[in-house]
């Protein structure tokens, strides 16, 4: 809104109005756009060391949400809305109702998730207890495993995101992701964007 008055004000407006030398009074309350800082990804050693202890020492709904962080790159919300028909036998359909931005995705899987999904197949919710405690439990098992950011769950979304960047490049993981934009994912992802390989002739 500021942003919109301070443009009614702008320096061109005022000299087409004939007032060149009135100041425009929005100027100091508009912040500059700051770019998002981006991802400061782990080492994939890490990140596949994590899945495994996850998947060997998490059990029940902990365990599934789990999984479908780091192994699907499923946001907390879609995760916790997610139903069982919507579990496919090769990958997650997350729907547009349920999707932030409102597009729909297929999330395809690898075999260790898909293993993992079958054997809890069940009806109704994938997650079916309390997905407070469900939260706060997997949120204190991950800093006991080194997660030191301040969304430990979201966290596991972005390692799967920068597996899936230095996998399948910055287009497939801004699909994979189901993110509105692929500037969103190049700006959270750009230290592996930098990385660029040398063209082979």
């Amino acid at each position: 809104m500021l942003k919109n008055a301070g443009s009614a004000f702008s320096k061109a407006s005022l000299q087409s109005l004939g007032m060149p030398e009135v100041q425009n009074p929005f100027a100091r309350l508009v912040q500059p756009k700051v770019d998002r800082e981006p991802f400061n990804a782990p080492p994939r050693s890490w990140i596949t060391h994590l899945m495994r202890q996850g998947i060997e020492k998490l059990s029940g709904d902990c365990r599934l949400v789990f999984v479908l962080a780091l192994g699907c790159g499923l946001r907390w919300g879609e995760i916790v809305s997610l139903t069982w028909e919507n579990v496919l036998p090769d990958g997650v359909r997350v729907p547009a109702s349920l999707a932030k931005g409102r597009r729909a995705r297929v999330v395809p899987v690898g075999k260790r998730v898909q293993s993992i999904l079958e054997a809890a197949r069940g009806e109704g919710a994938v997650i079916s207890a309390d997905s407070k405690e469900i939260h706060k439990t997997l949120c204190s098992w991950l800093k006991e495993h080194g997660v030191k950011d301040s969304k430990p769950v979201h966290f596991l979304r972005k390692c799967y995101g920068s597996l899936a960047v230095a996998d399948h490049g910055i287009y497939i993981a801004s699909k994979l992701l189901g993110h509105a934009s692929i500037s969103l994912t190049a700006s959270t992802y750009a230290g592996q964007v930098d990385k660029l390989p040398a063209v082979k002739f």
